[in-house]
């Protein structure tokens, strides 16, 4: 063996030789012991705190520990979640008499004798409540769904995803509206038959009441829940008047108040424009947010039959005969602009006003056997439907026809039956 070849197996045995770190490096550190151990007896402290503290809670305030107020706590924890995307082709739910039916949010609400379902954009049911109300009416909001037990004094709001609250009114539900902020009002009469409108906040705490002698056909309350429009009956000379009432949130003196002598009181509605449409026998009037008039249309000489109201138009038919197989129709769209005005040559059950006019539909008119499309311009289109439809819904693809049994989507293309 050469010296180099001893040369390079002594490097190779220095190379394969372990190295020994034994007692070089320390296994603990006292400081980090010393942080630690004083986390620890934190920890311990603050879970002590805690269990105290829910233990006195539920002692002292366990009354307070209810469904609906914990239901409260997440009243807005829907508008964190993103529901399926789709769109509503059909949907099935129990036959009950006296349904009530409303678009909330992308989707429907459905209300029975007994429960309250809502369903989401692709027609998924996404809450159901055990409400048993025997006359349910819903309305909504872009935030709320309220539900109201008419003729009694229950009433209760939802969200998508649960029952936020369920109370009762001082006095009978006639009727309610609901704004896109949460505010909402209640259309009460008391045994005195005096009316009072019920106004409810953001917080869903009541705010105001609006105390009112006069027989009060409809009430509204504005899209940003700043306003409040009640709808009253008044004694003319000759014929039944009415009186439009404006106010504030939170102010008692009227922003506006007008009284038509020779004109009977029909139907309110807000729009997200700020602008409020009143429908009575004689006109239909659209006022801006300084209550100036925008636009009117005269419906005299006719019997207004049949009138709905979206955010985005307001369809409004009367017959022009006495057998009604002839009908005037009007559409206005939410800024106050007639985009319609035509006669129809059949009877109208009833109409449903598109949740867009930017679609160029311009409303729906629902007859015997059949629903009537009415373009903003050109020619009307008719499609076959069940002749027990109830209810006509614009989803933005077509229009959803409820039944006592189901809903399922209409368009132009639908076949005729």
């Amino acid at each position: 063996m050469n010296d180099g070849d001893k040369k390079n197996n002594r490097q190779e045995n220095r190379e394969k030789k372990p190295i020994n770190v034994s007692g070089q490096i320390k296994s603990e550190n006292k400081y980090y012991l010393k942080v630690s151990s004083r986390f620890r007896i934190v920890a311990f402290v603050l879970l002590a705190a805690f269990i105290l503290f829910t233990g006195f809670m539920l002692v002292r305030y366990g009354s307070y520990i209810t469904y609906d107020n914990l239901a409260y706590l997440v009243r807005d924890a829907d508008r964190k979640i993103g529901g399926d995307s789709g769109s509503i082709t059909g949907i099935n739910y129990s036959t009950h008499d006296g349904q009530s039916f409303v678009r909330f949010r992308d989707g429907v609400a459905v209300a029975g004798a007994t429960d309250v379902t809502v369903y989401d954009s692709s027609g998924s049911e996404v809450l159901t409540d055990k409400a048993g109300y025997s006359s349910p009416v819903l309305v909504a909001g872009d935030k709320y769904l309220l539900a109201y037990d008419i003729g009694t004094k229950y009433y209760s709001v939802y969200n998508s995803l649960t029952r936020v609250l369920s109370r009762e009114a001082d006095h009978e539900i006639l009727g309610a509206d609901m704004s896109d902020t949460g505010a909402f009002i209640l259309l009460t009469r008391s045994k005195t038959g005096k009316f009072d409108v019920e106004v409810y906040g953001e917080a869903l705490k009541r705010v105001m009441t609006v105390h009112k002698d006069k027989y009060v056909i409809d009430a509204a309350i504005s899209r940003d829940g700043k306003r409040v429009a009640v709808l009253s009956a008044v004694e003319g000379d000759l014929e039944l008047g009415c009186e439009l009432y404006v106010c504030r949130v939170g102010e008692s003196d009227p922003l506006y108040s007008e009284t038509f002598p020779s004109a009977a009181p029909l139907r309110l509605d807000y729009y997200s424009t700020g602008n409020l449409s009143v429908i009575t026998d004689s006109r239909v009037v659209f006022y801006d947010g300084n209550m100036d008039e925008l636009s009117s249309a005269d419906l005299s000489g006719t019997a207004p039959s049949a009138c709905d109201a979206t955010d985005g138009a307001l369809v409004v038919a009367s017959a022009e005969n006495a057998l009604g197989n002839r009908n005037k129709i009007i559409v206005f769209d939410n800024g106050g602009k007639m985009i319609l005005s035509d006669t129809v040559d059949t009877r109208v059950t009833f109409v449903a006003a598109p949740s867009s006019v930017s679609g160029g539909i311009a409303g729906y008119v629902k007859t015997d056997g059949s629903v009537m499309i009415l373009p903003a311009a050109g020619e009307a289109k008719t499609v076959g439907c069940s002749n027990d439809v109830t209810k006509l819904i614009d989803m933005g693809n077509g229009v959803l026809a409820f039944t006592p049994s189901g809903a399922s989507i209409l368009t132009d293309k639908t076949d005729k039956k």
